[in-house]
């Protein structure tokens, strides 16, 4: 009785109200609350940091015993000075950070007038030697003065621009007013803003990233009329170590009408041409969706579907079981990446995602993507994931456990896939791919319940089946590839969040309280409840519970709840402060899978609790994808003005071709190179860590496509 009373009095201090008489008498079960209204939640507001937005001029003041106001408008300054009483006394206007380049022709321009100061001094150095300097005289006439100068000494990347104002008559005080300050290059484009090259649609959030001697100021000009449609200020100082670049940015979302544009800023800097436009990302969606599709194994793609990419049947042979020596079929499914091997946690990734894409947005899915199964009914999204789990099925085992790859044992020559007809493997189970096919096999239950109920249940079957092989091998480790095999190998430390994720699709599925254990212990140990990568599943599993009305009736569901928000916060305040905006923690093999996986994520909590603060911050790392980087080049292929040409993958490399909407995976700071980490990046088909494509980098950009697409 004492604990029943207990229970009681927490839940109503809790605000939950235990439903009416009919339950009175009712034993409490151990998951479950009996509610009339939601049951609330600690973190009820969740406070995002204030962006970083801060302006201070790049223009540093001295004047020394001097009493003056200085007025800082944009584009102007207006001194006042009242106590000039040392005709020695200089004022000077000092910028730091500029670069000068052997053979670069530079012209700085200027509005100065003055009652007080008769001559304005113009000096760049090097913090040492003075390399240029001239004087003009000044009145209270304003007088345009304009400067051309060529640099024939070495480079020198940082160095400062003084302009001294100085007088010889005996006046106290007056005025000096200088308007316009710029400089910009004349032999050349410094292309040193970054935007994103593809464009922005008229409502996104629009922010520019500036090296820190881009000055004050920037505009935004129509490139067809050449009208200055929007003037901003360059703001919020970042020192950039992971660049090696100091970066502000500036906010120009309030130019929303559809057109083409470019950005200048106040010293040196332009942007690539961009266009503002409705609907601007539906035909990289359907490429970055078709990508997918062109990687299809076991089949043949025709020209029609794939272009130069079509290939005749490929790797429909039968596999063998290494450990058994058996054969099976294991026709189907996607080549993995730029070679031809299949590995069952990318698979299920690239799966998830597309599941997952159609799941929250299904209006970006209502026109035909031209693939194969066109007209069948079925959203061409869920075609392409079926695709993943028809080939999953025949990688289990009959008592459950799920295959980790089919592979050859070397990587394929530089053929085409058809033209691949090495004796086909497939590598033992392992708890982590039998644990994470579970959970894709039931979320494929859930999404295809709809439009295809037969395979639904076949795909719950196939669930129950591995996830209670998987329970009963818990902690079993991941086997490292043989020696013979020089496949990719997928090997985790844990299979605790394939477990969880498991549980969370299984419950979501079925609602079974048996499945609540699992979570229980996840969520309780606040360990792998956010990944979306092929060696961490818990986000997905944790989206799902978020969202499902009878687990916002349990006990679990506010700490779920407050983790996974606070997980948000943190997510936008490493997206404001960061010089590109950017949520990763290092750059690394694959990094921009987790830019993407990092949008995917903020835009799921968004599902769950909606925020303008995480939709900006998704949009960021879209940007950075598509061109808003240190290196100023989109990482899509055929999108945006610079992007990869010579990547990775067997195909492409035989035929000379591009690929269209694929995803590289970005620079990898663990390679050799005395370039900061952002920076190590070759645009080369050798170059595998940085330049190779993968089904599994694809498909978080084809999920955060579909919810930008409109």
């Amino acid at each position: 009785m004492f604990q029943r009373i207990c229970i009681i009095l927490c839940l109503i201090l809790a605000g939950c109200t235990i439903q009416n008489e009919e339950n009175k008498g009712a034993a409490l079960i151990p998951y479950q609350i009996k509610y009339e209204k939601p049951f609330p939640v600690m973190l009820e507001n969740i406070s995002y940091s204030q962006k970083n937005s801060s302006f201070n001029s790049v223009l540093n003041t001295s004047f020394d015993s001097i009493e003056m106001a200085i007025s800082d408008e944009l584009k102007k300054q207006v001194m006042d000075i009242w106590d000039w009483n040392d005709v020695s006394r200089q004022i000077v206007f000092t910028t730091y950070g500029m670069p000068f380049y052997e053979g670069q022709s530079y012209r700085m321009s200027m509005d100065v007038s003055s009652t007080i100061a008769d001559t304005v001094t113009v000096i760049f150095d090097d913090y040492t030697d003075v390399f240029y300097e001239k004087s003009f005289s000044i009145s209270e006439e304003t007088r345009k003065i304009q400067i051309d100068y060529t640099h024939s000494g070495l480079n020198l990347d940082d160095c400062e621009i003084k302009i001294l104002f100085s007088k010889q008559n005996q006046l106290l005080s007056g005025q000096i007013i200088l308007e316009d300050l710029s400089m910009v290059r004349t032999n050349g484009i410094d292309y040193g803003v970054k935007i994103n090259q593809v464009g922005y649609l008229p409502q996104s959030q629009k922010l520019a990233v500036f090296r820190y001697n881009s000055g004050d100021w920037f505009d935004v000009i129509n490139t067809q009329t050449n009208e200055v449609v929007y003037t901003g200020r360059i703001v919020g100082r970042t020192d950039n170590t992971d660049t090696g670049e100091i970066n502000y940015y500036g906010d120009f979302s309030s130019v929303n009408q559809e057109g083409s544009y470019r950005i200048e800023s106040q010293f040196g800097g332009q942007s690539y041409e961009f266009v503002i436009k409705e609907n601007l990302y539906e035909e990289l969606l359907k490429d970055s969706l078709k990508m997918i599709t062109i990687q299809r194994c076991g089949t043949s793609l025709s020209k029609e579907i794939a272009g130069d990419f079509s290939h005749d049947f490929c790797h429909n042979t039968m596999a063998k079981a290494y450990s058994l020596w058996e054969d099976f079929d294991v026709s189907g499914g996607w080549h993995d990446a730029g070679d031809y091997g299949r590995y069952t946690l990318t698979a299920v990734k690239t799966m998830n995602d597309l599941m997952l894409a159609y799941y929250v947005y299904p209006e970006s899915f209502t026109d035909c993507m031209n693939l194969p199964e066109s007209g069948n009914g079925i959203p061409d999204i869920l075609d392409e994931a079926k695709v993943g789990l028809d080939w999953l099925k025949k990688m289990q085992a009959p008592w459950g456990s799920v295959y980790t790859a089919a592979v050859t044992t070397q990587f394929a020559d530089f053929v085409t896939p058809d033209q691949d007809e090495q004796q086909m493997w497939i590598l033992d189970e392992e708890n982590t791919s039998t644990a994470a096919a579970a959970g894709a096999f039931a979320m494929g239950a859930i999404v295809f319940e709809s439009w295809d109920n037969q395979a639904a249940q076949q795909y719950l079957d196939c669930a129950i089946r591995a996830y209670d092989n998987a329970l009963n091998s818990r902690m079993t480790k991941d086997k490292r590839n043989p020696e013979e095999i020089s496949a990719g190998d997928y090997a985790n430390s844990s299979d605790d969040d394939e477990i969880y994720f498991a549980s969370a699709m299984l419950y979501a599925a079925t609602h079974d309280e048996k499945y609540l254990d699992q979570i229980k212990e996840s969520v309780n140990s606040k360990q792998g409840l956010t990944g979306l990568s092929y060696s961490d599943f818990g986000g997905y599993g944790s989206y799902y519970l978020l969202k499902d009305e009878q687990f916002q009736k349990t006990r679990i569901y506010p700490d779920l709840y407050n983790y996974m928000m606070e997980y948000s916060m943190n997510l936008v305040w490493d997206n404001v402060n960061d010089g590109y905006h950017l949520t990763i923690e290092s750059y690394h093999w694959g990094a921009n899978m987790d830019v993407s996986n990092n949008a995917m994520m903020m835009l799921l909590l968004n599902d769950v609790q909606p925020s303008a603060d995480l939709i900006d911050a998704a949009f960021e790392q879209l940007c950075y994808l598509l061109g808003k980087n240190s290196l100023n080049m989109s990482f899509v292929t055929g999108y945006g003005t610079v992007y990869p040409k010579a990547i990775h993958h067997r195909p492409a490399i035989v035929h000379q071709v591009q690929m269209s909407g694929a995803l590289v995976g970005g620079p990898d700071g663990s390679l050799d190179s005395n370039l900061p980490p952002a920076k190590k990046y070759w645009d080369d088909s050798q170059s595998f860590t940085t330049n190779e494509v993968a089904i599994y980098y694809n498909s978080p950009l084809v999920f955060v496509l579909s919810a930008f697409k409109k």
